[in-house]
């Protein structure tokens, strides 16, 4: 099991995913995705997302 994390971008909500500690998927809209993984913030998935923002700036 994998798990997912949420954020809102400039570029809309933004979802990722972590599975054995490494990136597998970046989702703009998860619906139907939410229930396969555990909705968690990760330290992968939180610098994923700082790494995101900053790129994004």
């Amino acid at each position: 099991m994998g798990y997912i994390f949420s954020a809102q971008t400039v570029l809309g909500k933004i979802s990722i995913v972590e599975q054995d500690k490494k990136i597998t998927h970046l989702f703009w809209d998860p619906k139907n995705i939410v229930n396969t993984y555990e909705y968690k913030e990760t330290p992968l998935l939180k610098d994923a997302f700082l790494q995101l923002e900053k790129y994004l700036e």
